[in-house]
């Protein structure tokens, strides 16, 4: 196995209570190729850096909890990505790696991540796998008693939210569940490119000069 790393940083809106700050992250991957098959490993990546990248970069994060939320999905043109609890460091970082572990679906080992931030004044949140059996809250999400479905940071989609909505029946939630092949980011496409035809190769007639003895009728006297 070989032990990688990747380092990536993004901007992001945290909404505490009722108050919206920007703040700047920084976060790290460790993670391992599992000597599966590389194609697949390449699609792990290009997950990963989706979620992070595609995600991440100008998301609202929020407690699932967040009356604003509402407010927040009507009125501002960002993704919001909901969160057990208060957006702090660890929960953003716990949330996300656990993301990263369901979307790349055993393809590589993420063995641990770590996020900083300015307003959590650049300290390093690191967790490892280990870490999360620990993280109660991660199986008593208040989206899985309203629905009996995992959250988002529980399943392999690309999805990063549930959005609780309240009706005159109760509570159902609005779970982002987009399919990682509208994305170009299917498994099917590591056998698809497997599968491409094999390079044509164009053979050239042999027209190579060859030197030809030419009779100029000397004599061979000495």
């Amino acid at each position: 196995m070989r032990n990688l790393s990747w380092t990536t940083k993004w901007m992001s809106i945290i909404l505490l209570d009722d108050m919206p700050l920007p703040n700047f992250y920084d976060a790290t991957i460790e993670f391992r190729s599992t000597d599966t098959d590389s194609a697949e490993e390449m699609i792990a990546f290009d997950r990963m850096k989706h979620i992070l990248i595609g995600q991440m970069t100008g998301c609202i994060f929020a407690d699932v909890d967040n009356k604003l939320l509402k407010t927040v999905r009507k009125n501002f043109n960002a993704y919001p990505v909901t969160l057990p609890t208060e957006p702090i460091d660890f929960v953003v970082a716990a949330t996300i790696y656990s993301k990263l572990i369901s979307v790349v679906e055993g393809r590589l080992e993420i063995t641990g991540f770590g996020v900083s931030s300015v307003i959590g004044d650049e300290i390093t949140n690191w967790i490892e796998y280990d870490d999360l059996t620990e993280l109660a809250w991660t199986m008593t999400d208040k989206v899985k008693e309203v629905s009996g479905s995992l959250p988002w940071y529980l399943r392999s989609d690309a999805g990063c939210n549930d959005i609780l909505v309240e009706n005159k029946n109760g509570w159902t939630v609005e779970q982002d569940k987009q399919d990682w092949a509208e994305l170009g980011l299917g498994w099917d496409m590591a056998k698809a490119d497997a599968k491409k035809d094999p390079p044509v190769i164009i053979k050239f007639p042999d027209n190579r000069w060859k030197p030809k003895i030419i009779d100029g009728g000397l004599d061979d006297k000495g």
